[in-house]
């Protein structure tokens, strides 16, 4: 059951579950909260099953661009990875100004593919709004992205004024409009590495784009990521490993691929090959892959894999990847695809 939450409850959510939800950074003070709540410039529902939140959603409202910005949301621990987080999102799209079969009232819809559409619609006009039409071109992806955030105009504003995303400008726009419109902030500036981090379901851009180019979308947000700290913690190594199928996995986990069951978590390149190899997803050296197709090295030429890095393209003879602890980092790197090192590759 969705309801829409009282200043109490909002206080009680802030204090009891924000605060270990969010990195202090993101969390804006509650007296910010409050102020918008006092000036009807801010609400939030929240999922309830038997009186027991599951979910909430913090939003920011401006009457003036009938637009309503997502401020938070949050799935609760120990709930997440079981659906609850779509489901949220498909009652609460009942709201969107695109739902125009029923009344604007949470858990309005009661047509589940109707509900999907409403909640992707919005997304994919700014993607058209962006000019992208591939999970790879991240620059539009990320304009795409903040321009979501913001409302549309933020795209059109960008383009002109700076030939598309920038983090300077993100953070401009929200400045020029919290002071235009008298608030103390507007948006989130940062909802771009914010999404990209965080963002586990892969269903939204495969549902938009197609195909499991999504796992190269995650792999290239990490680009210069140095140590791999945050891939082999993930891993559940406490001191640093060779972090090459760590990085792997967790850009699979982030694409929804582990638990889709299209790839394994692993962090020994031989258990990747072995686990492909009996799904009867293997392919060896001189096949053409795809993007996101994992490739496995044997640099030593001794039967055992020493290597794995993703797929980005292919094109003619040339291979062009997305590697962790590619000189202890995460890089991006090209063969010719009878290059001896490669042992084969894992078909997602």
């Amino acid at each position: 059951m969705i309801q829409k939450l009282s200043k109490e409850q909002m206080k009680f959510i802030f204090d009891n579950h924000m605060i270990n939800d969010f990195p202090k950074s993101e969390l804006k003070p509650w007296k910010k909260i409050e102020a918008g709540l006092e000036n009807d410039t801010y609400f939030a529902y929240g999922m309830y099953e038997n009186n027991e939140l599951l979910a909430y959603a913090f939003f920011i409202k401006s009457s003036k661009y009938n637009t309503y910005l997502l401020d938070y949301l949050a799935v609760l621990s120990g709930k997440r990875q079981s659906g609850i987080g779509s489901k949220f999102l498909q009652e609460l799209s009942s709201e969107c100004p695109y739902n125009t079969r029923y009344s604007n009232s949470p858990n309005a819809i009661q047509d589940a593919d109707y509900s999907i559409q409403v909640g992707i619609q919005y997304y994919a006009d700014c993607l058209k709004e962006a000019g992208c039409t591939s999970p790879q071109d991240m620059d539009k992806l990320k304009l795409s992205l903040q321009g979501y955030n913001y409302g549309n105009g933020y795209i059109t504003w960008a383009i002109r004024k700076y030939g598309g995303y920038s983090a300077e400008n993100a953070l401009q726009f929200s400045n020029e409009q919290a002071a235009s419109h008298g608030w103390s902030a507007y948006g989130d500036p940062e909802y771009v590495p914010h999404v990209l981090r965080y963002y586990s379901s892969g269903g939204l851009f495969a549902g938009l784009f197609g195909g499991s180019g999504q796992i190269v979308s995650v792999a290239l947000t990490q680009l210069g990521n140095e140590g791999g700290q945050k891939f082999w913690s993930w891993y559940g190594f406490d001191s640093h490993v060779a972090w090459c199928a760590c990085f792997a996995s967790w850009c699979g986990d982030q694409a929804g691929l582990i638990e889709s069951g299209k790839m394994p978590k692993f962090s020994l390149c031989d258990d990747g090959i072995a686990w492909f190899q009996s799904k009867g997803k293997w392919k060896s050296r001189g096949y053409s892959p795809a993007p996101g197709t994992l490739i496995f090295f044997d640099w030593n030429g001794d039967g055992t894999s020493d290597h794995v890095g993703i797929v980005e393209k292919t094109e003619g003879s040339t291979v062009y990847t997305v590697e962790g602890n590619s000189s202890n980092a995460v890089n991006q790197r090209s063969y010719n695809i009878n290059n001896g090192t490669i042992m084969g590759y894992g078909i997602l």
